[in-house]
């Protein structure tokens, strides 16, 4: 029969005879006695135990260490590869001169990268820089020449994140300023091109050609100017609402290959609404509408012609015509509108009451809504000659007894067509003025 301890692990048996030989080793040679023996072990034991335990809790502390220096590492590099992709859109829109919709959702989602590593205060500042920053992206002037400062703001703020150093008010003022005179002093590679002084004396001279032309074609109630930076402005002299807003169109840019046209009036409501004049101009012209304004971007093609330094005198003359033909075109529609402001002012002041309000479409259109029941609408189209055409009364959502009691008092036989024809033709502003008044007198 086998012995049970062969079938033991080998470490096991080699620790068992450790253990035996330091007890009866120091007993056979009378080292300690069995007494002492039993101190010395239970010290021994002690030792290593203690021995045990800091060495543990500095090998975790260690790990510990070595974990948060390399994960403070990662970050530090992930910091700084997000603060400089943020520089770099930045560079973008400097670039350009413009910022796009694809370009701002770009910067919202860096911005909110950035905000993961910096404070509450720095958080601020970098807004702050950058709103001002995409404010005078792309101007003239004194806000384009403040955007070095702003951006090496923004640079120093992350370098009292990173390196807990910052750069002083008066550094990054001589900073940007030694940036400004290199741009400035910059000379273009080929000697044949045009100088940006020179370019922008061309397009002032440009612009002041653009002026005298245009002044020979419309009227004298518009006042036109040309601006330094390039922008040319014409107003409109007597406003017929009386008011300190002017009626104004523009031939303007956000960026140096930015220019479109734009038309823009404020009116409170009594004069009637911007869209009576937009509406019909985006029909006609194109262009887009927001709140305050009709704009259009210049095509293409001439936007090069306007931009570029090396015109020849053919191709300035072609875009002379056209920026020209451009302008009589809005000026126009401006005029339209002005011509029914005046018009319809006039049927105001000739009505007892302020009882209709109006809105235009297409070229001459008008639709005058009565303001107590807007169901009832006198739609009617007025002429260049004075002549109105065409005009009917539109009677919507009205019971069977209102309309009754409407056509009865305008002498019109009973109909069920929504739209009924008063007259194919009124002569001039007393007969539509009187049409007018039967209608205010209707009472429903």
């Amino acid at each position: 029969m086998k012995c049970p301890i062969l079938k033991a692990d080998k470490y096991v048996v080699m620790v068992i005879l450790l253990i035996i030989t330091a007890v009866v080793l120091p007993v056979i040679c009378r080292l300690f006695s069995v007494t002492d023996l039993w101190i010395q072990m239970a010290g021994a034991v002690l030792g290593i135990v203690f021995g045990a335990v800091i060495t543990s809790v500095m090998l975790k502390w260690q790990t510990r260490t070595e974990a948060e220096q390399e994960r403070d590492s990662r970050v530090y590099e992930q910091k700084l590869l997000v603060c400089l992709d943020f520089l770099k859109e930045i560079c973008e829109i400097l670039r350009d001169g413009k910022v796009t919709a694809e370009e701002a959702n770009k910067l919202r989602f860096d911005f909110a990268n950035v905000a993961i590593h910096l404070s509450e205060e720095s958080l601020l500042e970098i807004s702050e820089s950058l709103g001002l920053i995409v404010e005078n992206c792309g101007r003239t002037g004194e806000e384009a020449a403040g955007l070095e400062e702003h951006v090496l703001r923004i640079v120093t703020v992350f370098r009292s994140e990173m390196y807990r150093a910052q750069h002083s008010d008066k550094a990054l003022k001589g900073i940007a300023d030694n940036l400004r005179r290199i741009a400035d002093q910059v000379e273009t590679d080929n000697p044949g091109e045009v100088t940006g002084r020179d370019n922008a004396a061309g397009q002032a001279q440009l612009m002041g050609t653009l002026v005298q032309q245009l002044g020979k074609q419309v009227s004298k109630d518009w006042e036109i100017k040309s601006k330094d930076d390039g922008v040319v402005e014409i107003f409109y002299r007597n406003a017929p609402w009386n008011t300190p807003e002017q009626l104004r169109i523009r031939l303007t840019h956000d960026s140096p290959d930015f220019h479109y046209f734009q038309c823009h009036i404020n009116l409170s409501e009594q004069f009637g609404e911007r869209r009576n004049l937009y509406m019909p101009m985006r029909t006609a012209l194109g262009g887009r509408l927001n709140k305050y304004c009709w704009w259009r971007k210049l095509d293409e093609h001439h936007t090069r012609l306007l931009t570029s330094g090396s015109r020849t005198a053919e191709e300035t003359e072609k875009l002379l015509g056209y920026l020209v033909q451009e302008l009589v075109k809005i000026i126009t529609y401006a005029e339209r509108f002005i011509a029914t402001n005046k018009l319809l002012c006039g049927f105001r002041e000739e009505m007892p009451q302020n009882e209709w309000s109006w809105s235009a479409y297409g070229n001459e259109g008008i639709l005058l809504i009565h303001k107590a029941s807007e169901a009832v609408v006198c739609d009617f189209i007025c002429q260049p000659d004075g002549r109105f055409t065409s005009v009917r009364l539109i009677l919507h959502t009205l019971s069977a007894e209102q309309r009754r009691i409407c056509l009865d008092a305008l002498g019109l036989s009973e109909t069920s067509a929504e739209a009924v024809t008063l007259a194919s033709e009124l002569n001039n502003k007393a007969e539509m003025s009187a049409l007018l008044r039967k209608l205010t007198a209707v009472r429903l």
